[in-house]
């Protein structure tokens, strides 16, 4: 059997049996998953130069193609990347502090290289800065994420729009005077989503903290 043959014949027995390699695999890396993350770890230091130029390639070669792929499989990419940050937390939270603490050097000069383009960003965006913050607190408590789209107008109004009323006392809010806040809190199982996120004075949210609102005299 040559090697097109040979090729050909593996995609059809993967396609055939999806399923059950996709549980082998999953016993598999279960049952070392240890050794494995260890031996990516040791490969990923290894050929930390090599991939990175490797991916800044493919980038570079596939934008349209990615950017394509994400708009389509937006929402499957959404509740994925929310699934596994949910599962994989503690993980997350040991190598990216061991990474910190092994590119102490890196990490500064490149923050100090950047320092006027990340200020222009914020500046620029500082509705979606707000909200993608709101998201990541909202994934570190397990909570729902909605769509960030509308949570980031919301966050825009605050931030920009006249005539804004307090949800909580009803008076007008003066710009720079504003919050946004989760209705019913993220503490006790709250979503983070347009139709939990409603604008407040900062005094009438910080007042009302994590309660809810038939819990609080203004």
């Amino acid at each position: 059997m040559n090697k097109e043959k040979k090729r050909e014949y593996n995609k059809r027995y993967r396609e055939k049996n999806r399923e059950q390699i996709s549980a082998k695999n999953a016993a598999y890396y279960v049952k070392n998953k240890e050794r494995l993350l260890a031996d990516h770890a040791v490969y990923a230091t290894g050929h930390r130069k090599e991939k990175k130029e490797t991916n800044a390639i493919y980038r570079a070669n596939n934008k349209e193609k990615k950017k394509a792929y994400n708009a389509e499989h937006k929402e499957e990419i959404k509740s994925y990347s929310a699934d596994y940050y949910i599962k994989h937390k503690e993980e997350r939270r040991v190598y990216d502090a061991a990474y910190r603490a092994c590119h102490k050097d890196e990490i500064k000069a490149y923050k100090d290289t950047h320092k006027e383009e990340a200020i222009a960003y914020r500046i620029a965006n500082r509705d979606k800065c707000a909200a993608h913050s709101a998201k990541r607190a909202a994934l570190i408590k397990e909570a729902t994420i909605g769509d960030l789209e509308q949570i980031s107008e919301i966050y825009r109004q605050a931030d920009e729009d006249e005539g804004i009323i307090c949800y909580i006392c009803g008076e007008v809010i003066d710009l720079g005077m504003r919050h946004v806040d989760h209705v019913f809190p993220v503490s006790k199982g709250g979503a983070h989503c347009a139709d939990n996120l409603k604008i407040t004075h900062a005094r009438c949210n910080l007042i009302k903290g994590s309660k809810l609102i038939e819990g609080i005299n203004i």
